[in-house]
């Protein structure tokens, strides 16, 4: 993992749309993506040592949107889905009754399949938007990503941001304690990039954070688990039968199941 120092300023962050962001055409492909994310209670060793960064960047992509209300038009990208259509529940109830694990977030969204390169970023949790970065410094270059992983692996990304600076871990006193970006786009498989963070005190009492930055192909309509030594992701990607507002059935999903009873024991993490 490159260690690259940054500048780091609180700004309201504009995004460019992509082309077709805004309103994507009706024969556009849409998906409903819901996301658990949870910390695991699990004593760290020396192999995670380079999980921790003492000097951690923040997360950094070129396109970032906000999560959009549930309540907001049809057919705008990345609308929150009301409670009543996540279907991880039951899920979340047993990783909050485990005594291994704390589940941090859980929702889902509405958003076409963009190609990777439009893909735009998520941030999370809904309210927080990561600082601005400015361009690397003379001589330097952003960090490089990983291979293409096969359907249903993940595998660990390299630090995007650029060189800047100062400290960058200087944004965490004023992020929440679990922030990060998550990233889709669609090719012949479905293409999911996280670049998260779990903040937490350091061994001399300054603010670290564990870093997930990670990228896993898939297939639609399936469970999917992201491992790491601290943090834990199930994700599934559901077709949506229309682009949302196109008919009045936009907003009916296909192959959706419901996983409010007990999920499958291999798609949890052991110990459940």
């Amino acid at each position: 993992m490159n260690k690259l120092l940054s500048r780091l300023c609180l700004l309201t962050v504009l995004i460019t749309a992509p082309p077709g962001m805004a309103w994507a055409q009706e024969d556009t492909q849409w998906y409903e993506v819901e996301v658990l994310i949870f910390r695991q209670w699990q004593a760290g060793g020396a192999e995670d040592a380079e999980l921790t960064p003492a000097d951690p960047p923040p997360p950094y992509f070129e396109r970032i949107a906000a999560l959009a209300d549930a309540g907001a038009e049809p057919g705008t990208p990345f609308r929150l889905l009301p409670p009543q259509r996540l279907t991880l529940q039951g899920a979340w109830q047993r990783l909050a009754e485990s005594g291994p694990y704390e589940p941090l977030v859980h929702l889902g969204w509405e958003q076409p399949a963009y190609e990777e390169a439009g893909a735009v970023a998520v941030a999370l949790p809904t309210g927080w938007m990561p600082p601005v970065m400015n361009e690397p410094l003379a001589g330097e270059a952003r960090g490089g990503g990983s291979a293409e992983p096969a359907s249903g692996q993940a595998v660990a990304e390299q630090d995007p941001a650029p060189m800047l600076e100062i400290r960058r871990s200087a944004y965490l006193h004023q992020a929440p304690n679990f922030h990060g970006l998550l990233r889709v786009h669609v090719g012949r498989l479905i293409h999911l990039r996280t670049d998260l963070r779990l903040a937490q005190p350091g061994p001399g009492g300054e603010l670290t954070a564990e870093v997930m930055r990670q990228h896993a192909s898939m297939r639609s309509g399936e469970l999917h688990y992201l491992d790491h030594p601290r943090l834990g992701l199930l994700v599934r990607f559901t077709p949506m039968e229309s682009a949302p507002g196109a008919s009045a059935e936009a907003a009916s999903v296909g192959t959706a199941e419901s996983l409010d009873g007990p999920i499958e024991e291999e798609t949890l993490p052991p110990g459940n």
